[in-house]
């Protein structure tokens, strides 16, 4: 199964639950857009998350983690990238326990924590960059144009 969600509410103590999982997951099998760029530019990903959150209606608290990676093809990266990541969280605040991104480029590795309130960041942030800064910056300016593009696709009701 490339996606598999579920969910539950448990009347006696009044909380939910709910998750899904995916499996190196092609987006595209799953999801579609109109917009033929966009997902030209997502076919070749890979996503493998699993993701859960529990929210407590009595005391008003959500909490969620998820955990996973994301391949990036070798149309954006040489050699592609692998990013790996595990959070957790709830209304106040977001731990990542592990945000590492490997590839032919670079060698990245971090771990932080990010309150809410007063957008409090620490932790650590630990890079290797393999490249020319030219070629660095071509690919930090194509993953400012993927965010967005991201970003623009989850959030627009067009693409839905």
């Amino acid at each position: 199964n490339p996606l598999y969600i579920w969910g539950m509410y448990n009347f006696k103590e009044m909380f939910t639950r709910a998750g899904f999982k995916t499996d190196n997951l092609a987006p595209m099998t799953v999801f579609s857009t109109k917009d033929k760029q966009l997902e030209e530019m997502v076919k070749d990903f890979r996503l493998s998350v699993d993701a859960s959150m529990e929210y407590r209606i009595p005391e008003d608290k959500m909490v969620y983690d998820s955990n996973g990676y994301v391949y990036v093809p070798n149309k954006y990266v040489p050699k592609g990238l692998n990013v790996n990541y595990d959070v957790y969280g709830d209304f106040n605040h977001l731990m990542v326990n592990k945000l590492n991104a490997n590839g032919s480029l670079c060698d990245v590795k971090s771990n932080f924590d990010f309150i809410y309130s007063g957008l409090k960041l620490d932790g650590v942030f630990d890079s290797k960059i393999f490249t020319s800064k030219r070629k660095f910056c071509q690919v930090k300016s194509l993953c400012k144009s993927f965010v967005q593009r991201f970003y623009d696709f989850f959030t627009r009701s067009k693409y839905w």
